[in-house]
């Protein structure tokens, strides 16, 4: 099986060099923290086992912020004269309601609010 670089897997995952080396290394992969260091294929589906939510939660957020910019798009093109914001209940029907909740946990209770921030701060 080929190698895979642990760079190529942290942007994947969304997740830090540590935690993977970490991971890895208690897998017996026995990998120095360097992001161009290489690792069994062999590896992956273990990585994907614990690191797949950390995944689903970047996939999530960047389908929110696309929703949103949308959204805001069309109404902003409604009335472009008109600054109201919309909260996120509003989205109910188009947005998972965890993907709502999680947003609303950190403070994001509007659309601008969102828009605010970077895909990482959603993440």
């Amino acid at each position: 099986m080929a190698d895979i670089r642990l760079n190529k897997i942290i942007r994947k995952y969304n997740i830090g060099l540590q935690d993977l080396v970490d991971f890895l290394n208690k897998q017996g992969a026995g990998v120095d923290a360097d992001p161009n260091a290489k690792v069994s294929e062999d590896f992956l589906p273990a990585i994907a086992k614990q690191f797949g939510k950390d995944l689903e939660m970047k996939e999530a957020s960047e389908r929110v912020d696309i929703k949103l910019t949308e959204i805001l798009g069309k109404s902003s093109r409604k009335d472009a004269q008109e600054e109201e914001d919309v909260l996120l209940s509003e989205f109910s029907n188009e947005i998972d309601e965890w993907i709502i909740e999680r947003l609303e946990s950190i403070g994001c209770d509007t659309a601008k609010s969102v828009l605010a921030l970077s895909a990482e701060d959603i993440a």
